[in-house]
């Protein structure tokens, strides 16, 4: 999945990321909603450019990275 054109929002990132896998979810709002399909499925995602949607100084970095690392 590609991150260096993402703007830096937990919202975009899920949004993206639900497309990517093929959640089917469009705006996902609850960051608990991609977990389920998620869960259930071996997937190996890549981030591409992942330093992007969690340097430091992003608005919701910290958010993103808790919702990839948990």
């Amino acid at each position: 999945m590609r991150c260096d054109k993402l703007q830096v929002s937990c919202t975009h990132f899920l949004n993206r990321l639900s497309q990517v896998v093929g959640t089917g979810v469009e705006n996902p709002q609850d960051l608990a909603t991609p977990r389920p399909y998620l869960s259930s499925k071996s997937i190996f995602l890549v981030l591409d450019n992942a330093e992007t949607i969690l340097d430091p100084e992003a608005n919701d970095a910290e958010v993103i990275y808790r919702w990839l690392t948990s």
